[in-house]
């Protein structure tokens, strides 16, 4: 528990503590054992830096089954051509500096792409999503992430294979419209 003192004693706090960093409250509660409970506090109100150093607004943080992971990882190693053509574009944030996430776990889902500083979802869809129950099914998972603040963009897996570059127009089209401004 001494270590773990140290260790926190040595980080800044104050009024409008950084991403991550606990308050005042926060480290007497560690003092007193509180680890576990502190770690979920930081998880669910982490800050981020807006524009001048001591500006910061709360990050909306959207909550996934854990049971997903290893799905999510089935998935990203079974990909669609249409999946894998879109991912070598999207990466290492190619689409306008915007870092995507592949096959990412959501609520008690699985989007394809997800873009968490544009709260988008983009979908490509293949020949699995033609029957309607599918479709009933995506319009139901569509819904419900759409409640949590999240936006979609849907192609189709022939149209990213056929024609990838204006999809990417269509992508970089969306977040010029939607994305906020950046404070200065």
């Amino acid at each position: 528990m001494e270590v773990i003192g140290k260790l926190i004693s040595g980080l800044g706090c104050g009024p409008t503590p950084p991403c991550g960093h606990p308050s005042r409250g926060d480290l007497l509660q560690v003092r007193r054992g509180g680890l576990t409970e502190l770690a979920a506090r930081l998880r669910m109100s982490a800050r981020l830096p807006v524009g001048g150093k001591d500006e910061f607004m709360e990050e909306h943080i959207i909550r996934y089954n854990p049971k997903l992971k290893g799905r999510a990882r089935e998935l990203r190693n079974n990909a669609t051509e249409g999946e894998i053509i879109l991912w070598q574009r999207l990466k290492n944030s190619q689409m306008m500096g915007y870092d995507f996430d592949r096959q990412k776990p959501i609520d008690q889902f699985i989007v394809d792409f997800y873009c968490k500083s544009l709260a988008l979802v983009i979908e490509v869809d293949g020949s699995v999503h033609d029957s309607k129950a599918a479709q009933s099914y995506d319009l139901e998972r569509q819904t419900r992430l759409e409640g949590l603040g999240l936006q979609f963009l849907r192609f189709s897996d022939n149209e990213v294979r056929n024609h990838p570059n204006r999809v990417c127009q269509t992508i970089a089209q969306w977040i010029v419209k939607h994305r906020q401004p950046q404070s200065s």
